[in-house]
């Protein structure tokens, strides 16, 4: 008793799937009743005693598609027939139509009932806009002709971009919330667009957090511009930031909207940004700097007016403290900072070469002092030599 109804779950659960695969997929239009989905393009004519129903569903009438379906239904009541003979794009050659069944003739609800199916081919670089289709019909030797919309669109074409009026890459700043003020601007001719989510992430990769910004924006076609703020957070400072920086990278922004004809487009767009340190982090590093230099010089200092320190010893300091102004150089060329005497010109955003500037300005700066005040109150270059300096 158990396997038949283990057999039974087996063949619904398939089916539930295969429905739902269905459903999935594109919709399709052929043969629907009743409100239709907004996808599902109907257009009816009249000709004569005849009604025409076209229909098609726009969210395959994409640039590079060869394969929309265009389905035509012709109804009458008599005897006569109206047959369908050409369809043909009226202004881009790069769209075409052929035949691909029909008439197919049934009876319905008392209705003469013919029908047709339309390959239509649009080829890539088609621009994304409405394009009249003409119908040529023929009806005891005598054609008619008529015209529906073929609402043609693009799935990979970028149509909608980020558009910026800055002059440098915008800060960033590490291990909390920011926001880049964003422009977008629409280029489809046509059709207006509804912006839903942006997603943001870094190259290099992991400077901020992957996030997806849920956004409802609908921007106007024709160039029509919209401002959106984007909030994301960067990553925390890392070891190797600390010692490196972090250049100029860029944040990778990936726009995700429609064209309102069921088109959906996922379109990455950069923005060069530059990541910094908040300025609290890079203050404590300084005052580390100028704490270690001024202990330092603090205990040479006492050791030279106690005796304990030679002129030998001397030496090896201001080799050690040059050494270290070497050091610092080398950072600053990398880092692609200037330092002239105590005037920092340019970005110190590496908190290493603010601790390291720091560090030697407490070293060397309290010896220019000493040496500005001998040279005031004793009225020579240089600074006084001390008794027991190991001369």
């Amino acid at each position: 008793m158990l396997l038949p109804n283990l057999r039974k779950l087996f063949f619904l659960g398939v089916c539930i799937l295969a429905l739902s695969n269905t459903a999935i997929g594109e919709t399709n239009c052929n043969g629907l009743s009743g409100r239709l989905p907004d996808v599902c393009k109907q257009t009816f004519l009249s000709i004569g005693h005849f009604n025409v129903t076209v229909s098609y569903n726009s969210e395959t009438a994409y640039a590079g598609n060869g394969y929309v379906d265009l389905n035509i239904s012709i109804q009458s009541t008599g005897s006569s027939s109206l047959e369908m003979e050409t369809c043909e794009s009226s202004e881009e050659p790069r769209i075409q139509c052929k035949r691909e069944s029909g008439p197919a003739l049934t009876t319905e609800k008392g209705l003469s009932v013919a029908r047709y199916t339309y390959r239509v081919a649009i080829a890539q670089g088609v621009e994304p806009k409405p394009y009249p289709l003409v119908l040529t019909f023929r009806h005891d030797n005598k054609e008619e002709r008529s015209e529906v919309r073929l609402f043609v669109g693009v799935t990979s074409n970028l149509k909608v971009r980020i558009e910026t009026d800055l002059t440098e890459p915008p800060n960033v700043f590490t291990g909390v919330s920011n926001q880049l003020q964003l422009t977008i601007v629409n280029d489809y001719t046509n059709y207006p667009v509804n912006l839903h989510s942006v997603s943001v992430k870094s190259d290099p990769y992991g400077l901020i957090q992957d996030e997806t910004i849920p956004l409802n924006v609908k921007i106007e076609p024709a160039g029509q511009r919209q401002a959106v703020t984007v909030p994301f957070s960067a990553a925390a400072m890392t070891f190797s930031s600390l010692i490196s920086g972090f250049n100029t990278p860029r944040v990778i922004m990936t726009l995700n909207y429609d064209d309102g004809y069921g088109r959906t487009v996922s379109k990455p767009q950069s923005l060069e940004v530059k990541i910094r340190p908040r300025d609290r982090v890079l203050v404590l590093y300084m005052v580390m700097g100028v704490l270690l230099g001024s202990l330092i010089k603090l205990v040479l200092q006492r050791k030279q007016e106690s005796g304990q320190i030679s002129s030998r010893q001397v030496i090896t300091f201001v080799s050690i403290t040059m050494t270290i102004g070497l050091v610092v150089a080398l950072i600053a060329m990398v880092g692609r900072i200037q330092i002239v005497a105590f005037d920092a010109r340019g970005s110190y955003d590496k908190p290493l070469v603010i601790f390291a500037i720091a560090l030697v300005g407490a070293l060397g700066g309290a010896q220019i002092l000493s040496m500005w005040l001998n040279k005031t109150v004793n009225g020579n270059a240089g600074p006084k030599l001390q008794p027991g300096d190991g001369r």
